[in-house]
């Protein structure tokens, strides 16, 4: 994979602690990363989970990227390690499986690609909405979503209090929802 400057310029502005670069970082490498963990996986929500938490590592971890490889091999590495260490644990689960997971009964399940399709339209959807928040509810989603963290580690984060917090993620999910709306609405009124 190429060396993406801009990818380069926002894994340093986080690594120096310019917390709103990472949401950029996830915007601009989530695909790939999902694309990846697709691939290895053949399941969109697996691909998803996983995706989510190499960001998570990343996030954690950014201090450790010394900067001897470029960000996007780091990333790289960070993800594919998880990416095997799932398949190990699912390679073991899956002797534990359900007795009835061979059984063929006839009903054909989505393929993995329309579901992967139709979480990538989701997605795209999302992605607009979440581009027309405010600043400041635009980084608390990100926290909440991408990071997973608690109201309170939000917080300490953006230093306020955790009423704040709770209001402008409320906020937030109520102008996603709006713009998630409006985005499926002006689609059907194209196609009609």
């Amino acid at each position: 994979m190429a060396i993406n400057p801009e990818g380069e310029r926002l894994a340093e502005r986080f690594k120096a602690g310019d917390e709103m670069a990472f949401p950029e970082l996830v915007k601009l490498w989530e695909r790939r990363l999902f694309r990846t963990f697709y691939g290895m996986t053949r399941n969109a929500d697996d691909a998803l989970d996983l995706t989510q938490d190499s960001f998570l590592r990343v996030y954690k971890g950014i201090r450790r990227w010394d900067g001897r490889s470029s960000f996007s091999t780091w990333l790289n590495r960070v993800a594919t390690n998880l990416g095997i260490d799932f398949l190990r644990k699912r390679g073991r689960s899956k002797e534990f499986s359900s007795p009835d997971a061979g059984l063929d009964v006839g009903v054909e399940d989505p393929t993995p690609l329309e579901d992967a399709e139709e979480k990538s339209v989701r997605l795209d959807r999302l992605h607009r909405a979440m581009d027309s928040l405010p600043e400041g509810q635009r980084v608390i989603m990100a926290l909440r979503h991408y990071q997973g963290m608690s109201l309170k580690e939000i917080a300490e984060v953006r230093g306020c209090a955790v009423g704040t917090v709770k209001s402008s993620l409320f906020q937030a999910f109520r102008n996603l929802q709006k713009g998630v709306r409006a985005d499926r609405r002006s689609e059907s009124d194209a196609r009609a």
